[in-house]
Order: structure tokens, then C-alpha cells, then sequence
């Protein structure tokens, strides 16, 4: 009889998306079971990463998140992810399929400042048939096409006849540039978009009244035309349209690429353009007033944006950590991939052109022999807002002395461990799926120098979350049941009304609240928490007070506000001249390492769930050495 060859073992540090997503694909056949053995890796006592949410038992199993989740209707793997994992899911879960787990968002509304006040602008999409997973593969022809067909059937109808006519001849030369990116074609759909902007200038100039629809039209023309040309002349038309992405991410910001090719200042400084920016926290240092973000990045994104299945958002049905991290958690045990909370890294060390060595502070003790980290409610399992103390030794002395072993200067542990690449008891290969911030801290004897040269050119924003559980309903505040904003007042910009969670929560009937939503964006560098609960205090009381009927100090039952300054918590931004310094996940310097996580260098660099989740998945096949993995 012939033994079966050793496991390899692989070492997943980061319990995020990216480092799940991992640990998932590894794990997803019985074929890949019996080739590795995965052991991930995460501090503190849950997993998620920025995603993380936990209940907390003390005020009635409020739902805490570290900010607003809301995934996009483009979100192709993540959702393919999410319903691989609830079909395989060893226990009944309270949202059992995509369609239970996510809520479709087809209304969005943005605010613009008009002199001292507050005008909304109210967005209606189109829901389309299927969900994100059922998007074809990538392919740039069929997102140009889309854009086109996107921006006919929501603009050419609001503009004058002979505009409107103008407008849609030149998209049907952007539709034949895009089908077969042929540069002639698209030089020629260029042209006929720029030939637009000088009449549609004279239409703004005309358009007296600010917020009218007309005027609106008009300037959405122009950010239509504007991106059309600029993609038609500086992506289309390039001898590598693929690669153009990148060369346009190393020189120029968003929207002064769009006043390169005809926007005018209204409309590049139009709540359209600024939303892309207040999703992707793209404010350096914080600073609102100073936005900056890579334009490859921000074109395909929003090309990505408008090629949605469902709804171009959908909402989560409960906690971020319930829906998607409890049953990602119970499944990757259920293969067999052994979890190790209370384990934070320290250091990493190479030698010889590959990792050595991994180092971890062990954070805490277990009584028993695994951490069994959900609470139990009504017959599911929830992440608690803490740890379980009465797992971990000592546990009653720790939280005595509200011990966070998510802080990143969280210093109590019970000990070292390191783990040697080859040993009996190390690694043979190694995820690493924490955030650049992590890893300049952690990897500082790592010297190689693509490696160093990513390090130094990752930058990051602290960001801030406030959640109000109030008393009237969302009706009685002015606005409607489901609601999602934008671009509103700094700080906490973006609000999405999340009542919809509250039945998971366990309010007494007294206290009950009536609706609850949630509020986020940047927070200045040197902020911390006290710095976000005095923004939430004076943002409460004045912008949020000026569209609310009723004062919130009188409507709110409760209130948790979250300063996310941490290493492993702030957002990595794309900033221009940045990313082209970002390593793909499975194109390291050291032979035994992969990447995984949002900042990774992908199509399209940008921070959310999707290149998370994706990144994971190229790290699997890196790893197992099988490109096929996940499907096309």
C-alpha cells in the first residue's frame, strides 16, 4: 500500500474577505481537501475584517457594524461566493439563499448645496433580470456597449430634440468603437461626443433655475458625453486598451480627466461625480474638501457600476458578520480548515528569495480546546460584540479591564509562536490577507524591492460610522422606507436606512425603536473616537436636523458611533500615480507567498468586497496551482 503524500499546509494570516474568500476556494472540493491543510489565522474573536459586525447582549442584541455595507449590483464573485457558501452551509441559516440575504436598492438619492440649503436629486434605475453572479466574465466590449445603451436610455430622452438625436448618433459610433475596439472608430466616436459639448455648454448657461431637470439632464449630457469621449479616445483608441486603464491611474485624477475631455466645472464638481468619491472614501487625510482618485480606476468602476444584475445596490438582510461571515465561518469548519482566533502577527521574515518564518502574538488562552465563537438566539448564530469570556482564560479579570483585542496597540498576550517555512509544524505556503497598514509594521525585514516600493506608496483614510436607532419611522422623518444617500453633508455623507435589520434585534416592546439607520465617511487624520462622537454630536444636531422632520436628539432611542483609525480598519485609497506600485496577489517577490485583500493590484483597483473576494479566489489558484478554480 502506498502512503498518501503529506498535506501541504497552508497559512492564511487575516480573517477579512479576502483571506476567507481564500480559505474558501481552497477548501471547495474534495479533491483540494486532500492535498492542503488550511489554517487561517485572525486577532480577536471574530472574523470580517472591515466587515466585521458583532450584537451586543447589554443593549437588547443591537446589530454594531464597522460602517454601511452596501454590495453593488456588479459584485460577480462576491455573490457567487455568498451563494456557494449558504448552499453548503451545514445548519439552517435565517437567510438561506441570496435572494433571503440581500435586499435590491433600485432608488438612490444624491444632495447638492444650493445656497444654504440642501436640494435632492432623486435617482430611479431599472431592475434587470437575475443576480451579480450571473454576469458574463469581464470582457471591456460589452461594459462600453452597456454604458452607451445606459446612457440613452437615461439621458437622450431628458434633451432637446436635436441634442438628444446628436447624442444618440454619437453613441452608436461609441457602441461600433466598443464592439470591435478598433481606434480609427473609436477616434471617430470621440469626435462626435466633443462636437456636443460646446452646444450643451450654452444650454447650462441658459438653464436659470438650479435644481430644474432640465439643468439636470443637461449636466448628467455632459458627464456622459465627457466620460464617452474620454474612454472612446484615451481607452478605446489606445494600441492596449487594457493596459490604458493603468497608464490614465498614473496621471490623472477623475475629474480633472473629465475636464480634460469637455466637463465642465459644474459638472465634475456634480453630486454624480463627487458619489463615486464618497464611495470609495477617496478624501486623502480625511480632507472632504479635497477629493483624489485614480482615473482608470473610477472609469472602470463605473463601467462596472452600470452593467449591474438585480439592482445596482443591494442591502444587507441582517449584520454583515451574521449574513455573510457566520455562515462562511460554519462551512470552512465543516471542510476542515482550522480557525485560530487570538492570534496576532508580529512579524514575517525571508531568506533566499521566499518567507521563513511568521511570527504571532498569542492574545489569550482557550479553556477549551476550540473557541466556539457565536452567541445563540432564537436558533441562530450571532457574532457577539465581544469575546466570550468565559472561554478564555482569565476571561472575567479581561473584561474587567476592557481588554480589545482588535486594538492594534492591544498589547495582552499569553505568549509567542513562530512558524518555520518546511517545519514539521510551520507552513509550506503562506496568504498573507491584512492590509498594507499591517504589513508595513509587520514585514519590515522584507526587502525586496517591489515589495518596499508598494509599502511606501499605500495610503489609507480613517473613516467614522454612526447609527441611530430612532422613533418614528423612516415615512415620519421625511423620506421613504429603504432609502439610500449620497454626497450629503460631511461628515457622514452617505446614510442608508437599514430598519429592515430591526427584527433581528431583541428591543423590548417599550423601548422599541420604530426604524434605524446608518451613516458613514472619512475622518480626519489624528481623529479617534472621541474626535468622531463630537462629529456625530454636531452633524446630528445641524445638517441632519436641517432634513429630518424632528429634532434626532428627540427622536433617537439609541445611538453607536465607530471611529475606524486602526491599522487593519483604515480604507486603502487609490489615488493617482499609486497603484501601478501594488503587486497582483499571486505575483510576489518571495516564491511561498500570495496575496489577498482589496488592495491588491486587480482590473480594477479599488477598495470593496468584490476585488476582496476576488483576490482570495486568485490566491486559491496560485496556490493550488489550478487556474479553473471558481469557474470563468
Amino acid at each position: 500500500m502506498i502512503d498518501a503524500p503529506p498535506l501541504q499546509r497552508v497559512a492564511i494570516v487575516g480573517g477579512g474577505c479576502g483571506g476567507v474568500a481564500a480559505a474558501f476556494w481552497l477548501s471547495s472540493s474534495a479533491a483540494l481537501r486532500s492535498r492542503f491543510h488550511v489554517t487561517l489565522y485572525t486577532h480577536g474573536w471574530r472574523l470580517g475584517g472591515k466587515g466585521a459586525s458583532g450584537r451586543n447582549p447589554e443593549i437588547h442584541q443591537r446589530i454594531e457594524e464597522h460602517g454601511l455595507h452596501l454590495w453593488m449590483g456588479c459584485y460577480r464573485r462576491a455573490f457567487q461566493l455568498m451563494r456557494e457558501a449558504l448552499a453548503a452551509d451545514p445548519q439552517p441559516s435565517p437567510t438561506p439563499t441570496v435572494e433571503d440575504a440581500f435586499k435590491p436598492v433600485l432608488e438612490l438619492t444624491l444632495q447638492e448645496r444650493e445656497a444654504s440649503s440642501w436640494k435632492p436629486w432623486p435617482f430611479r434605475f431599472t431592475p434587470r433580470d437575475g443576480y451579480p453572479d450571473e454576469l458574463a466574465p469581464y470582457a471591456l466590449s460589452g461594459l462600453v456597449m452597456n454604458f452607451a445603451d445606459v446612457a440613452q436610455a437615461y439621458i437622450a430622452k431628458q434633451l432637446p430634440d436635436v441634442l438628444s438625436a446628436e447624442l444618440r448618433s454619437a453613441l452608436d459610433k461609441l457602441r461600433k468603437a466598443g464592439e470591435g475596439l478598433v481606434p480609427g472608430a473609436a477616434l471617430q466616436a470621440a469626435e462626435a461626443l466633443e462636437g456636443l459639448n460646446q452646444a450643451i455648454s450654452a444650454a447650462l448657461s441658459s438653464a436659470r433655475v438650479v435644481n430644474s431637470p432640465f439643468r439636470r439632464g443637461l449636466i448628467l449630457a455632459n458627464l456622459a458625453v465627457a466620460f464617452g469621449a474620454g474612454l472612446a479616445r484615451d481607452i478605446l483608441a489606445a494600441p492596449n486598451p487594457e493596459g490604458a486603464f493603468e497608464r490614465l491611474d498614473a496621471q490623472k485624477d477623475f475629474a480633472n480627466w473629465l475636464g480634460d475631455h469637455g466637463a465642465l466645472d459644474i459638472t465634475a464638481r456634480s453630486a454624480p461625480v463627487r458619489a463615486l468619491y464618497e464611495l470609495a472614501f477617496a478624501f486623502p487625510k480625511g480632507d472632504t474638501d479635497r477629493g483624489a482618485l485614480a482615473a482608470g480606476a473610477a472609469i472602470g468602476l463605473a463601467l462596472r457600476m452600470m452593467d449591474y444584475r438585480g439592482a445596482p445596490f443591494f442591502r444587507l438582510n441582517g449584520g454583515m458578520g451574521d449574513v455573510v461571515f457566520a455562515p462562511l465561518y460554519r462551512v470552512l469548519v465543516e471542510r476542515g480548515v482550522e480557525i485560530r482566533f487570538f492570534h496576532r502577527l508580529t512579524e514575517v521574515t525571508a531568506r533566499d528569495g521566499a518567507i521563513e518564518e511568521i511570527a504571532f502574538r498569542r492574545q489569550a488562552d482557550l479553556v477549551g480546546k476550540a473557541y466556539q465563537p457565536f452567541l445563540r438566539d432564537n436558533g441562530a448564530d450571532w457574532w457577539p460584540n465581544q469575546p466570550n469570556w468565559s472561554q478564555l482564560v482569565d476571561g472575567e479579570v479581561l473584561d474587567a479591564r476592557c481588554v480589545d483585542f482588535e486594538r492594534d496597540d492591544c498589547d495582552v498576550h499569553v505568549g509567542e509562536m513562530r512558524l518555520r517555512h518546511g517545519a514539521p509544524d510551520g507552513f509550506d505556503a503562506l496568504v498573507l490577507a491584512v492590509p498594507p497598514e499591517v504589513l508595513k509594521a509587520t514585514t519590515a525585514r522584507l526587502t525586496q524591492p517591489a515589495w518596499t516600493g508598494m509599502l511606501a506608496h499605500s495610503d489609507s483614510v480613517a473613516t467614522q460610522a454612526l447609527q441611530i436607532w430612532a422613533r418614528g419611522a423612516t415615512p415620519s422623518l421625511g423620506w421613504s422606507s429603504g432609502m439610500v444617500m449620497s454626497t450629503f453633508a460631511a461628515p457622514f455623507a452617505t446614510w442608508a436606512d437599514m430598519s429592515h435589520v430591526l427584527r433581528w434585534e431583541g428591543w423590548p416592546a417599550r423601548r422599541k425603536p420604530a426604524s434605524v439607520h446608518y451613516f458613514c465617511g472619512p475622518l480626519a487624520d489624528g481623529g479617534d473616537i472621541v474626535a468622531a462622537e463630537e462629529e456625530a454630536a454636531r452633524w446630528t444636531s445641524g445638517p441632519l436636523d436641517d432634513i429630518w422632520n424632528g429634532t434626532p436628539a428627540n427622536l433617537t432611542v439609541s445611538t453607536y458611533v465607530r471611529a475606524n483609525t486602526r491599522g487593519s480598519e483604515r480604507y486603502v485609497l487609490a489615488l493617482p500615480g499609486k497603484i501601478a506600485h501594488r503587486l497582483p496577489p499571486d505575483q510576489t517577490p518571495y516564491a511561498n507567498l500570495t496575496l489577498a485583500g482589496d488592495w491588491t493590484r486587480m482590473r480594477f483597483s479599488g477598495g470593496c468586497v468584490e476585488n476582496a473576494v476576488e483576490s482570495g479566489l486568485i490566491a486559491a489558484r496560485r496556490v493550488s496551482g489550478d487556474a479553473s478554480l471558481g469557474g470563468a
